[in-house]
């Protein structure tokens, strides 16, 4: 069974070797070759290639496929105070990595489903093919179902749907049950007359937009409601009745995609009370 695996920091203490010297990464790109030799080492896949475009490195297993986008490990092996602390960085990532590789015909458990939205293309970049789970959202908007393990959220596919012999409809509402105790942790930043960001972990924000009850709340406050996500981790809104600011909103996401980790859309919508519509 093939699953995207999208790898976070990931943490779990091991005595596993990969590399003996591990050199202060200067760029993503020297992390990257880091984490393929190490990989490669550890035996965890039997090719590994890194994908320039995506800034991720491909680990290719039989006929398994998985993603890893090892930015937070960059991050972790800059700040390391000693050859010997990136070592053990780079020993742990990978010890966990190869932890979080699904095992074939093993279905994601239903309590661990959540839901992300992704633009539509997603599916492809992802699976390389149409088998990624989504259902419509709004526009070139999807929703996506993945499984919230502790060092990754592997995206469900066809075969998950039959190993749980159920229906996309039935996961989404599962999902979205599951994901409502996580949106009670979410903040609101910035002036309530102003763009304000929805904060949640930095894995879940485009997730937030599910949240009818906040979404609805600021409606009756302040009669109108407008939002965008143009990454994972970023979630701009606008609460009120200036004819102005969804065109700022539209002027401000279309600058800052570029320069955005993980973009996802440059889409502006309008909360109705029920559902998200894009402004045309």
């Amino acid at each position: 069974m093939a699953r995207v695996l999208v790898a976070f920091a990931l943490l779990i203490i091991t005595g596993m070797s990969t590399l003996a010297d591990t050199p202060r990464p200067k760029t993503p790109m020297d992390t990257m070759r880091l984490l393929q030799a190490a990989a490669l080492s550890a035996g965890i896949a039997d090719k590994a290639t890194i994908d320039r475009g995506r800034q991720a490195l491909i680990l290719r297993r039989g006929a398994e496929e998985f993603v890893s986008y090892p930015d937070n490990l960059h991050i972790l092996l800059q700040s390391a105070g000693s050859e010997a602390e990136r070592t053990a960085i780079l020993n742990e990532y990978v010890a966990a990595l190869k932890e979080s590789l699904p095992l074939a015909d093993t279905p994601p458990q239903l309590s661990r489903i959540m839901p992300v939205i992704r633009h539509r293309d997603y599916a492809k970049v992802a699976n390389g093919a149409d088998r990624t789970l989504s259902l419509p959202f709004a526009g070139e908007l999807r929703i996506f179902l993945v499984e919230d393990l502790p060092q990754s959220t592997p995206f469900l596919i066809e075969t998950d749907l039959k190993l749980l012999k159920t229906t996309e409809t039935a996961l989404l509402a599962q999902a979205q049950k599951n994901f409502a105790r996580l949106a009670r942790k979410a903040q609101t930043e910035g002036a309530a007359d102003d763009f304000r960001l929805r904060i949640l972990d930095g894995n879940y924000e485009s997730s937030l937009l599910l949240d009818a009850a906040f979404w609805n709340k600021q409606l009756r406050d302040h009669g109108a409601v407008y939002a965008a996500i143009p990454a994972r981790d970023l979630l701009i809104f606008y609460a009120g009745k200036d004819p102005n600011k969804p065109r700022e909103m539209a002027r401000m996401v279309k600058g800052l995609i570029s320069r955005l980790h993980h973009p996802i859309s440059t889409q502006v919508m309008r909360w109705d009370g029920k559902r998200w519509t894009p402004l045309r």
